[in-house]
C-alpha cells in the first residue's frame, strides 16, 4: 500500500543510550522484515473501525474498545470521548475542555486491549496478518541500523517532532502528517513525538529474553495484570531525552492516557 514502509531484515544497533529512559544495553540484534504503516491509527481509521463492528451487530464490543475518559471507580466505565449520531455511528465531538479532536490526529485514550481489538480487525478486514509490533522491532524501526538517537539522527532541535516545547501556545497533539522532520530512514513518521504507541511486548526490566541474537517473545492477550511497553515520546513530554528512540516505558494494558495511542506492523513472509 502506499502508506506501508519496508523495514527489511539485518542487523541493528539497540540500546546503549544513557540519556535514554530506561535504555537497554547496546547490543547488536538481527531483526526480521518488517511492514510498519507510515503513521500511527487516526481518529478517522479508529471510527471506521467502531462504525463496522455496529454495522456488523458487534455494538457491545464498539462501545467496549470507543475511547474513554478514566473512570474513578474500579470496574466502571469511564464516559465515552466520542459521540453518536442518530443512526448510532461513531464521530468526533469537542472533549470535556471544549478542545476539538481533529479527524487525522492520532487516536488517544485506547487502552493496550483496544489497539489488540483493532489490529485484529484490520488484519481480518485485509487478509494481511496486521499486529502491534514487539519493542525491538519499534526500535529498530525508528532507529535503522546504525544506532541513532533519534529518528532524523543525533542532533535535536524542538521543532523537529511534536512536544511540549514545539508549541508556542496551548500544547495539543497534531496532525500525524505534521512534523516531516520527525521521520526515519523508513519513511515512517511521528515516532519521536505526538503519540505514544503501545507495543506488543510484556514489559520487563531486563527487557526481553535474546537467543541467538533475536528477542524471543509473543503477543499474550491473557496477562491482564502484567504491564505492557510503550515506545516513543508524545506531545506533553519536554524535554529533548523524552524523544530518544532507546527510551522505553511501561503502563497497565487496561490504562488509557491522552498520550498513548498504536501503529501496526506486519512480518514479512
Amino acid at each position: 500500500g502506499k502508506d506501508d514502509c519496508y523495514v527489511p531484515a539485518g542487523w541493528f544497533w539497540s540500546g546503549g543510550d544513557a540519556q535514554a529512559s530506561r535504555s537497554l544495553p547496546r547490543r547488536r540484534l538481527w531483526i526480521d522484515g518488517l511492514i510498519f504503516k507510515r503513521f500511527p491509527v487516526t481518529n478517522r481509521e479508529y471510527l471506521v473501525f467502531l462504525d463496522d463492528l455496529v454495522a456488523k451487530g458487534r455494538e457491545e464490543d464498539a462501545l467496549k474498545w470507543v475511547p474513554r475518559e478514566r473512570a474513578g471507580q474500579a470496574g466502571k466505565l469511564g464516559a465515552m470521548i466520542y459521540g453518536r449520531r442518530e443512526d448510532g455511528r461513531f464521530e468526533l465531538v469537542p472533549d470535556a475542555e471544549g478542545h476539538e479532536w481533529l479527524p487525522d490526529y492520532p487516536v488517544c485514550m485506547v487502552n493496550w486491549f483496544c489497539a489488540i481489538a483493532y489490529a485484529q480487525w484490520e488484519s481480518e478486514r485485509t487478509g494481511l496478518p496486521w499486529r502491534l509490533p514487539f519493542s525491538l522491532e519499534w526500535e529498530k524501526a525508528a532507529r535503522g541500523v546504525d544506532g541513532r538517537f533519534h529518528p532524523w539522527g543525533d542532533g535535536f532541535n524542538p521543532s523537529f517532532g511534536c512536544m511540549r516545547q514545539s508549541h508556542k501556545g496551548q500544547v495539543l497533539p497534531e496532525v500525524v502528517d505534521s512534523y516531516p522532520v520527525d521521520e526515519t530512514v523508513y519513511g515512517i513518521r511521528g515516532m519521536a513525538g505526538n503519540m505514544m504507541d503501545w507495543t506488543a511486548s510484556l514489559w520487563k526490566e531486563e527487557g526481553p529474553m535474546i537467543e541467538n541474537h533475536r528477542f524471543v517473545e509473543g503477543i499474550d492477550t491473557s496477562k491482564t495484570g502484567s504491564y505492557r511497553v510503550l515506545r516513543g515520546g508524545c506531545w506533553y513530554y519536554y524535554g529533548a531525552s523524552a524523544l530518544r528512540s532507546a527510551s522505553r516505558n511501561g503502563s497497565s494494558p487496561s490504562f488509557s492516557y491522552s498520550c498513548y495511542g498504536f501503529r501496526l506492523s506486519r512480518s514479512v513472509p
